[in-house]
């Protein structure tokens, strides 16, 4: 089993990629933000890892307040059609399998920087490899910032900014796209080595576009299911530009597809004073987290199963799908077929995830994971619930639901509406 990643700043650069604090700087900062735990994950390289370990060191022998250090790096890789980021951790000290693979990604690093310069030569302007340091035999990894920061310095642009708008972004004259590794190549050695992988800041891959109410997109699901089943053990659902509400979403797939859910600044020093280091007092995420399993029981008519409440029940009244929580080590399909024979006496067949809501209610956040259920022959015998109906999601929407239900069924009924 994958162990969990402790709570703390996992994503963090330093001088070794494109950050501008050396990586014991950033260790320096960390006890002081009081952090409990924190990671170094420079792009591409490992090779800030041991100065970072020893000003660890050096904050414990000194008696202040020493973070515990995971090892880490980032990884440029292509899934499902697209550049995604992937962090990756690591218990042991010299991950021989990550280590040769960074060593190639370097080198495509390298041969794309060399084919900048050339353009850049032939556009005008003059930058040695050797003034951005270029080279894979470095600890370092290098890359357009630092082209870019070395047009500055010799003044061809004012700012950093200048240099990517006018020359180095995607589609300008002097880039050079990168050969990126798959997915699956990253895992298969990230694995090897006994490494965790957690998919960096999926916000920033349009996969969390602006849903009405709690819905989670559809499209964040889908992703979250692809990579779940090609190995990652998490998703950064709480990335330092992260809205509260790409959050919340980012949290409730993590918790329906059961993937670790991290938090991370992304913080780079002087280049990113918008998403500075995380402080111990600061933690995107609510004290309690639950997942509850509902089933969309539908009748021959396309009528919707709702229980009402009983009165002995908390919140009585109120309607509700059929359901209930996940237990530590089930999975949802598992929790929902028990759910089932519990509150409703027959048998049920999951036949597939429809949708996903969240809900905040106080210090708890619940990720409500709906699926497509057909019941086995035989009679109802409700136990929770005092009253069963079957309705058209618009009846439904005008009796009493449970805040989360009411979402969905907003939902269920425009979808209805725009089919008809």
């Amino acid at each position: 089993m994958t162990p969990a990643l402790p709570a703390g700043d996992l994503h963090l650069h330093s001088t070794a990629s494109d950050g501008t604090n050396r990586p014991s700087e950033v260790i320096r900062l960390a006890s002081e933000q009081k952090l409990a735990a924190v990671a170094l994950t420079d792009h591409d390289t490992l090779g800030g890892i041991e100065e970072a370990r020893h000003a660890v060191r050096q904050l414990a022998a000194a008696g202040k307040h020493s973070p515990v250090f995971i090892p880490g790096v980032e990884l440029s890789v292509h899934f499902d059609g697209q550049e995604i980021h992937l962090l990756a951790y690591f218990q042991e000290r010299n991950p021989e399998h990550i280590l040769s693979f960074l060593q190639a990604q370097r080198r495509a690093r390298d041969r794309r920087n060399r084919e900048m310069l050339a353009k850049l030569d032939q556009l005008g302007y003059y930058i040695r490899s050797d003034e951005i340091g270029a080279g894979v035999d470095s600890k370092r990894s290098w890359g357009r910032l630092h082209i870019a920061r070395a047009l500055v310095s010799k003044g061809y642009f004012k700012t950093v900014a200048d240099a990517f708008s006018e020359l180095l972004s995607p589609g300008r004259r002097a880039y050079v796209d990168r050969q990126r590794a798959l997915l699956e190549d990253a895992l298969i050695n990230i694995k090897a080595d006994g490494g965790i992988a957690v998919v960096a800041h999926p916000q920033k891959y349009r996969w969390c576009p602006p849903a009405e109410s709690n819905i989670v997109p559809a499209i964040l699901l889908e992703k979250c299911r692809k990579l779940k089943a090609a190995g990652v053990d998490g998703i950064e659902a709480g990335h330092g530009d992260a809205k509260p509400e790409e959050v919340n979403q980012m949290l409730a797939a993590a918790l329906t597809f059961q993937l670790q859910y991290t938090a991370g600044s992304d913080d780079h020093g002087d280049l990113t004073p918008h998403r500075s280091m995380f402080h111990s007092n600061w933690n995107p995420f609510p004290e309690e987290t639950a997942t509850v399993v509902c089933a969309l029981i539908r009748d021959k008519d396309g009528r919707c199963l709702l229980g009402r409440r009983a009165p002995t029940e908390r919140l009585a009244g109120f309607y509700e799908l059929p359901g209930g929580k996940v237990k530590p080590a089930e999975h949802n399909e598992q929790a929902l077929v028990r759910e089932i024979e519990e509150e409703l006496g027959v048998q049920a067949d999951v036949r597939g995830l429809h949708s996903v809501l969240w809900s905040a209610e106080g210090k708890t956040f619940l990720a409500l994971a709906v699926y497509d259920t057909v019941l086995r022959p035989g009679t109802l015998r409700p136990v929770v619930h005092d009253d069963l109906q079957y309705m058209a999601a618009r009846e439904a929407a005008a009796i009493p639901l449970l805040p989360a239900d009411r979402a969905f069924f907003r939902m269920l009924a425009a979808a209805e509406q725009k089919n008809a």
